[in-house]
């Protein structure tokens, strides 16, 4: 929807009006996506803001807390596997091994 910073609206307007069951109202939907995205980039800078201030010691704890969490667990879960192999197909025909 945003490519490098620019939002990309004449493509989503082909997207939403297009295919056998188009959007009712494009433009609201439009306008909507635009106020989420609005709404997310204020929320981020508001996360960056409170990350450069008193609360940057804290945010960075719990992250280490969060880290240390998930790579305990990931040593439990390796530590249980067994030799094996496994494939999937993807839906353009890659296959993941």
């Amino acid at each position: 929807m945003v490519e490098r910073g620019r939002f990309r609206e004449r493509e989503l307007y082909v997207l939403l009006e297009g295919g056998p069951y188009p959007a009712r109202n494009p433009l609201q939907n439009v306008n909507d996506l635009k106020a989420q995205i609005a709404a997310n980039e204020k929320g981020a800078a508001g996360i960056e803001a409170d990350g450069r201030s008193i609360l940057a010691a804290t945010v960075e704890a719990y992250m280490g807390h969060v880290q240390d969490n998930a790579a305990e667990s990931v040593r439990r879960v390796i530590d249980r596997l067994k030799d094996s192999e496994f494939s999937c197909e993807m839906d353009q025909g890659a296959i993941i091994r």
